[in-house]
């Protein structure tokens, strides 16, 4: 959701940002889960003043999770989220290169090269 979120949110998309996050840590199925996510929002508020503000606020929370559970983590830099949710790596575009708007198959979603593992292809599974 933050990789497509606008560079210039307007005051109403930055408070539906908001809004989301706060329900997510209030309707999370895993009651003990949406009590640390309440926690950390208080150490941490949520950033929505841009994409990449808000990309790299959520990144950090994942990351907080991830090292709650004993996971990796992952790079917080916009070059990387980027990589990792909006354009992809250029062999998940068989070599040519993604681009701002999803690349691959023109529905935006990408097409996979048989030549790249799928555990390689599926973004956020080893999260």
């Amino acid at each position: 959701m933050a990789a497509y979120y606008p560079n210039k949110p307007s005051d109403t998309q930055r408070q539906d940002a908001k809004s989301f996050v706060g329900a997510l840590s209030r309707l999370y199925p895993c009651t003990h889960c949406a009590a640390g996510m309440r926690d950390t929002l208080e150490e941490s508020p949520v950033t929505t003043d841009s994409r990449e503000s808000f990309s790299v606020w959520m990144c950090r929370m994942h990351n907080t999770v991830n090292e709650q559970l004993g996971k990796r983590t992952f790079p917080c830099t916009i070059d990387v989220l980027d990589e990792r949710w909006r354009t992809g790596r250029p062999e998940c575009w068989g070599g040519q290169g993604g681009d701002s708007s999803g690349g691959g198959g023109g529905n935006g979603l990408p097409q996979q090269d048989s030549n790249v593992e799928t555990a390689e292809m599926s973004l956020g599974q080893d999260t």
